[in-house]
């Protein structure tokens, strides 16, 4: 999971971000290290600390994806849910398995109460935005966010109507 996150990433967004910040990521945001993160966080679900949290993997041999969801900020919609990640392996792109992790997210939020879902990505990540807006979302608000002292604007995408989301 710290792999396919780390390495999606920093691919991603090479280019996308400042240099500086995308440096900065790549010396301290390692494998290793979103590795214990993510080990972290599946402890405290498995606590039941998150109960309304969830984390779908996705494996052909070894992790090609994960996706990761929960309570959003209630922006722009109550009751709203949020995709704080989604990362999918470049050789799995294109493949389905991003819109099967966000489908099995989307259905668990949904059971959790959710009515409404949000995800962010940046405006320079077109394929993302193209895959967002190619399920039915729309542009609803946008949000600044630190990084290593530099802010970074993130557009948001969003589904009024959980229920809405495209199905398998």
């Amino acid at each position: 999971m710290g792999r396919v996150m780390v390495d999606t990433y920093l691919t991603a967004h090479k280019g996308q971000i400042p240099e500086s910040v995308w440096l900065q990521r790549q010396r301290e945001w390692t494998p290793e290290v979103s590795a214990n993160n993510w080990a972290r966080t599946l402890r405290t679900i498995a606590r039941g600390d998150l109960p309304q949290t969830c984390i779908y993997v996705a494996v052909a041999d070894e992790v090609v994806g994960v996706v990761m969801g929960g309570p959003g900020d209630a922006m722009p919609w109550p009751n709203c849910g949020d995709i704080y990640a989604l990362y999918v392996r470049g050789d799995s792109q294109r493949r389905g398995v991003g819109r099967r992790l966000l489908q099995a997210a989307v259905h668990d939020l949904a059971q959790a109460g959710m009515t409404s879902l949000t995800i962010a990505s940046l405006p320079a990540n077109t394929p993302a935005n193209r895959f967002y807006a190619g399920l039915g979302g729309v542009l609803v608000g946008t949000r600044d966010v630190e990084e290593y002292g530099t802010t970074l604007t993130d557009q948001i995408y969003g589904w009024a109507d959980i229920a809405r989301f495209p199905a398998g």
